[in-house]
């Protein structure tokens, strides 16, 4: 009997419900929508994320002292160990040292380019980067140091490389104010660093201010860099060079390291790293974790407001469409009534045209929300948002839910009629 006169209301009030089950449909896509970006939207957050660059670094545990500890690369593999180290989305080791081009003091980088443009794309580069399985000498240069020298892509650089010897200087014991170190670029004369400054990497890994003789070395210039920090001002040739060239042998003084942080907290993985590699020791770059963790959670916060918004506004819809049923059926439920209908009876067929509106519009809202979805996550993240079933059951209780809390009002009114003053017309 509920069932037929609910479906005989429905069918008799078709604009009416429709409008309802529209509401409805509004309110359950943004909740499809929303969730299924929600439980995607750490892993692909954390993804764009590491375009800000490497948020953990990878340090010889006793960098401080003044025995020019340096980390294999042997050891550097195991970062590679996914079944021991979590969250490591990818990382570029770097070798430093001291060289001059044209008498001017210069920061001499090696890296392995391929695994800097991942971790580092924000890196822009005019001409070309150098090429890691290349047996040419290319060299890559800070727009500074460019700009200062006067060189252009294709130009034949010559570096002069500093050998070693066995006097060595500690560079970051070197912390007080008044210390004078020619090291952050190319520089004619001492410059100055204060002890916060030295405590910043990469500057604190040129722990071998070696003194001695200069060995030239001719390069071919391909590429400039420039990010506006003190890139700008060293330049850069590959790892394997480098590591020849300075005597490090497989060797080098860092490992930049960009860790997901949408599993587990970047210290979780910090702490499995200094465990699988010895006698090294990680420095997390506090900055850049607490930018991402603000930049999600501003994220999330914003997508929750937004479906909390548009449910308001949907059972508003449902609340408005209710209340005017109820006044069209006023005389409908006084016959009800005064043929001994209970309220709990008029109450039920009135909560279950509610239920209806909010399966009917949870079903293609779900529908409907999947698809906002998939378009969302291509425009935004370039990729597709995943199928998940969770979302099923969540937006048709949620809207159902909607629907009824919506009608409860309505539903008080109807209960409340008096069937004496409403079959006398007034």
């Amino acid at each position: 009997m509920l069932k037929r006169i609910v479906f005989k209301s429905i069918q008799n009030r078709k604009n009416r419900i429709l409008v309802a089950i529209f509401a409805v449909i509004m309110g359950a896509s943004m909740v499809s929508t929303l969730v299924n970006i929600a439980l995607d939207l750490n892993g692909k957050v954390a993804k764009e994320l590491r375009a800000f660059g490497a948020n953990l670094v990878l340090l010889p545990d006793d960098i401080r002292e003044n025995n020019g500890q340096l980390i294999s690369m042997d050891e550097i593999d195991k970062l590679k160990d996914t079944g021991r180290i979590n969250d490591v989305y990818g990382y570029a080791p770097y070798l430093y040292s001291i060289g001059k081009i044209e008498e001017q003091n210069v920061v001499i980088v090696g890296g392995q380019f391929e695994n800097i443009k991942k971790i580092s794309p924000w890196w822009k580069v005019e001409g070309s980067w150098n090429n890691d399985n290349s047996d040419e000498s290319t060299i890559m240069v800070g727009n500074k140091v460019a700009a200062k020298l006067g060189y252009k892509i294709g130009d034949t650089v010559t570096l002069n490389i500093r050998e070693e010897t066995d006097k060595k200087e500690s560079f970051t014991e070197k912390t007080d104010k008044t210390e004078k170190i020619p090291v952050d670029g190319i520089s004619s004369a001492s410059q100055s660093l204060n002890g916060d400054a030295a405590k910043r990497w990469p500057l604190n890994i040129l722990s071998e201010m070696n003194q001695g003789k200069y060995t030239p070395k001719q390069f071919k210039l391909v590429g400039t860099v420039s990010t506006g920090g003190s890139e700008d001002n060293q330049v850069f040739i590959k790892l394997k060079e480098a590591q020849l060239l300075f005597g490090k042998k497989a060797q080098v003084n860092l490992v930049q390291i960009s860790v997901l942080t949408n599993k587990n907290p970047i210290e979780i993985t910090a702490s499995q790293i200094e465990k699988q590699i010895p006698g090294t020791k990680t420095r997390i770059l506090s900055q850049i974790s607490k930018a991402e963790g603000n930049i999600q959670d501003k994220i999330l916060f914003l997508m929750v407001l937004v479906t909390v918004l548009t449910l308001i506004g949907s059972g508003l819809s449902v609340m408005s469409t209710m209340t005017t049923t109820v006044l069209e059926r006023r005389k409908e439920i006084g016959m009800m009534k005064a043929i001994g209908a209970q309220n709990k009876k008029i109450a039920a067929i009135f909560y279950a045209e509610a239920g209806a509106v909010g399966l009917i519009g949870g079903i293609a809202g779900y529908i409907l929300g999947v698809l906002m979805a998939q378009i969302v996550g291509k425009s935004v993240f370039d990729t597709f948002i995943g199928f998940h079933l969770a979302v099923i059951p969540v937006t048709l209780v949620s809207t159902v839910l909607l629907a009824l809390i919506s009608s409860k009002i309505p539903v008080g009114q109807a209960v409340n009629i008096d069937p004496v003053i409403t079959l006398r017309g007034e």
